[in-house]
C-alpha cells in the first residue's frame, strides 16, 4: 500500500515524538493499510508515552491479532 495517507501522520509524529495522541493515530493509518505490526508498534510507543491511552491499547490489540500481521 502506498504510504501517502500515512505521511502526514508521521510528519505530525516526527514533529513532536512525545505526542501519545498522534503516534495512536500513525498506529491507526498503518492499521487501515493492513500493516498491523506496524499499528501495534505505534500503539506500543504511544502507551510507553501514555499508559493510560484507551485507543492505543485497542489498537495494539488489533495490531497483534496473528491473521492480520504483515
Amino acid at each position: 500500500p502506498s504510504d501517502e495517507p500515512v505521511d502526514p501522520v508521521r510528519a505530525a509524529v516526527d514533529m513532536d515524538p512525545s505526542d501519545s495522541e498522534s503516534m495512536t493515530n500513525l498506529g491507526i493509518a498503518l492499521y487501515s493499510q493492513g500493516r498491523a505490526r506496524a499499528a501495534a508498534e505505534a500503539c506500543h510507543a504511544a502507551l510507553t508515552i501514555d499508559p493510560a491511552h484507551e485507543r492505543a491499547h485497542q489498537r495494539r490489540l488489533q495490531g497483534n491479532d496473528p491473521r492480520r500481521n504483515r
